[in-house]
């Protein structure tokens, strides 16, 4: 169910609708900005959703911690059913995808390899020293994984094998965001990084005023961050002294998601915010059921949202 702020501040229920501040419907959408806010199904599954979906083609992959049931799932995007699942130790980590091949990283520290056909396990890799929050990073012929004893680790993509490590300042609990041969993360001690790889070596450090939970984000020339404090980051690429931010009034865990009409946005309440990323305004606001812990995610038109009580909620 949506929602949105009436006169006075009232929450009114309106099913299928987003609207603006003004209480305006906005228009119908396009693959870089959803249209109507109609709902498609729910899925409900054996186990707590943490990580949030991942999306590819006709299907969406998602995996459940520990309690009752730790399980990857490939559900169909049409309706929500399930092709396939696979048991695993439990996972808050969200999932990556590199062609037929997804990777997993667990609680207790291992990293899977598993099939996109069927979900078959090929390796697995246990990290010392602390289990992993952030979704593992297919870079070249490696992986990159972060774990919760602030340490990057750069893994081969055949065997698992550890190649090189770094110290972070703060620990990594969402993945980089990949370009190029550069990445570019975010610790819990509040600081944007620029990471060149195969080396692991530090380009730039940003303080970022806060706690930096949710995943980074870059598109064209600029890496995109939400501090938990609710300020909106954006980072030219290569002239970090030129960052500009923007206080929003929202406690966010969650990254934020560039599309062509702005910044989208999720706080731990449940509100989605589309931001100008010109000018830092909010050009429209829903009220869903939170909190969302996750970004939200766009593709065909369909806005998914994982809302954390292990509903996956679709719309348009």
């Amino acid at each position: 169910m949506a929602h949105q702020r009436g006169p006075g501040g009232a929450r009114q229920s309106r099913p299928g609708r987003n609207r603006d501040r003004r209480g305006r419907r906005r228009p119908g959408g396009d693959a870089g900005r959803p249209g109507t806010g109609q709902g498609l199904w729910r899925a409900r599954l054996a186990g707590t959703i943490h990580a949030g979906p991942l999306l590819d083609g006709d299907r969406v992959y998602v995996a459940t911690e520990a309690t009752p049931d730790a399980r990857i799932y490939a559900l169909r995007l049409r309706d929500g059913g399930t092709l396939w699942s696979t048991k695993t130790e439990s996972i808050v980590a969200p999932l990556a995808l590199d062609g037929d091949t997804l990777y997993a990283a667990t609680e207790s520290g291992t990293v899977l390899r598993l099939k996109t056909d069927g979900g078959k396990v090929t390796w697995r890799r246990r990290l010392a020293g602390g289990g992993a929050r952030a979704a593992p990073i297919p870079v070249g012929d490696g992986i990159v994984v972060a774990t919760t004893a602030d340490t990057l680790y750069l893994l081969e993509r055949a065997s698992g094998q550890v190649r090189t490590r770094l110290h972070t300042p703060g620990t990594m609990i969402a993945a980089p965001a990949l370009d190029g041969a550069r990445l570019y993360a975010a610790t819990t001690a509040g600081r944007l990084l620029a990471i060149d790889f195969p080396a692991l070596t530090v380009a730039w450090d940003l303080p970022a005023g806060d706690a930096v939970l949710g995943a980074p984000a870059v598109a064209h020339d600029t890496v995109y961050a939400l501090a938990r404090n609710g300020t909106l980051w954006l980072v030219p690429k290569d002239r970090p002294s030129e960052a500009r931010s923007f206080a929003l009034g929202i406690t966010a865990t969650a990254g934020p998601t560039p599309v062509a009409s702005g910044v989208l946005v999720a706080s731990v309440s449940g509100e989605v915010l589309l931001v100008d990323r010109r000018a830092g305004t909010i050009l429209w606001r829903i009220e869903l059921d939170g909190p969302i812990e996750q970004p939200p995610l766009v593709r065909d038109r369909q806005l998914v949202i994982v809302a954390g009580r292990g509903d996956i909620q679709a719309y348009r």
